[in-house]
């Protein structure tokens, strides 16, 4: 099993625990926020995403806070179709995400595949992401990058909306969702 990483210096600090409680298993992707690897949480037995705050973020206190924010605005959206986060990492300059892992294929590795969709698939995307969004909306959360490449469709056509990272939201909702 490969392991994500050690912060700047080579000193693990808090992701030496967090190394013992997951088995990373194999990088999934790249995005402007960070990588994102395939795990095992070894305490909940459980297949599990991670992501990785890329390192031109990690070395901007603003990057952090963004890449947190993501983290607190995603996490506050429980529905069915909205990709959930489990638990926020969040130590000696390294941020990780553990994610809700979903086993298919983003949308858009779909119609590049594929070369489109048929009309049913459409309209059952549609409507699956349609209603995720709806559910953002009316907790004042717009996506802002809603694109085929953040959506993904598990092995029984489940749509799961993610990568909430450029979302606009009220200041009245963020009093909400980081307690201030």
């Amino acid at each position: 099993a490969a392991r994500v990483g050690t912060p700047a210096g080579g000193r693990p600090g808090g992701l030496e625990a967090f190394a013992r409680n997951f088995e990373i298993r194999r990088h999934i992707a790249d995005g402007g926020m960070g990588s994102v690897y395939e795990a095992r949480d070894r305490g909940l037995d459980r297949v599990v995403a991670i992501k990785r705050m890329c390192q031109e973020l990690r070395d901007k206190p603003a990057g952090l806070a963004r890449f947190l924010r993501e983290a607190r605005i995603t996490a506050a959206l429980r529905h069915p179709n909205i990709v959930e986060i489990y638990s926020v990492v969040d130590t000696d300059g390294e941020a990780l995400l553990v994610l809700e892992y979903v086993d298919g294929r983003t949308l858009a590795d779909m119609i590049e595949t594929k070369g489109g969709l048929s009309p049913g698939e459409c309209l059952r995307v549609v409507r699956q992401a349609g209603a995720a969004l709806e559910f953002a909306h009316s907790r004042r959360v717009i996506h802002r990058d809603f694109k085929p490449s953040n959506v993904m469709l598990d092995g029984n056509g489940v749509v799961k909306v993610m990568d909430f990272g450029v979302a606009r939201v009220s200041k009245q909702t963020l009093s909400h969702v980081g307690g201030s």
